[in-house]
């Protein structure tokens, strides 16, 4: 009979055939699903100690995009619903110099004044995703198959560790425009809040390749470093694809 089941479940158009292997599908809605990303992230740098170091350096958002790898980990509560943990891994640096100051060397030469910028984040988040379509349906009394294509949409908070140094040559506007050398650093934990869409299209009914962008609004307060700025801007944006596997 469960041979029956799966040959008629091939000829439905839209999804995904389960394997012939007696081990090939699912027998019930998966309860948990792991989902492995990687792509791309843009800080918005929007606070005013970005304004004031975008001023004053060769350094804007574009160069601080980069790589972005996140894991979420989904309780299904229903083929609509799911609770949905993440963790995410944004990381960049860049190299930038004073836009209206150059270092006097002599023989009345001029060399830029250069100084590396590196921003860290580590947001941890717990969110709702809803499914706009259903993930699945059960396929007679002994089989589950999944939906062929699932957009979805997911939004929730937490908290993200950040981490942002600034190394390198830098000018002391209250002694002279007087060149100095140092190493600026702070790291803390704000809170966040994120929204995000995306779609998964189903491999097989264990595996689906997914892909998702998602909004990061939130802040930090800025430590004794960089004291008389206001928080820390940690909001973005990532673009990411790639794993959700289901387990039974």
């Amino acid at each position: 009979m469960i041979a029956g089941v799966v040959a008629l479940a091939a000829l439905v158009p839209g999804r995904p055939a389960p394997a012939q292997a007696g081990d090939g599908y699912l027998f019930r809605m998966p309860p948990v699903a792991v989902t492995l990303r990687g792509g791309l992230q843009a800080p918005a740098v929007r606070s005013d100690f970005w304004s004031f170091t975008t001023d004053q350096l060769t350094l804007d958002r574009r160069k601080l995009a980069g790589a972005a790898w996140g894991v979420d980990l989904s309780r299904t509560v229903s083929e609509r619903w799911e609770w949905q943990l993440s963790v995410d891994w944004l990381a960049r640096g860049a190299d930038s110099e004073y836009r209206r100051f150059e270092e006097q060397l002599e023989n009345d030469r001029r060399a830029p004044i250069r100084q590396r910028t590196e921003l860290q984040r580590l947001p941890v988040t717990l969110g709702v995703r809803l499914n706009l379509l259903p993930d699945g349906e059960r396929i007679g009394r002994h089989a589950w198959l999944p939906s062929a294509v699932v957009p979805f949409v997911v939004a929730g908070g937490g908290a993200s560790w950040y981490r942002i140094r600034q190394r390198g040559d830098f000018v002391d506007f209250a002694d002279g425009n007087a060149i100095f050398f140092d190493d600026y650093e702070s790291s803390g934990v704000g809170l966040l809040g994120f929204a995000g869409a995306g779609v998964d299209v189903s491999v097989n009914p264990f595996l689906a390749v997914t892909t998702q962008v998602r909004a990061l609004v939130g802040n930090a307060r800025l430590g004794r470093d960089f004291r008389g700025f206001a928080p820390l801007d940690l909001s973005g944006a990532t673009l990411t694809t790639g794993v959700r596997l289901r387990l039974p």
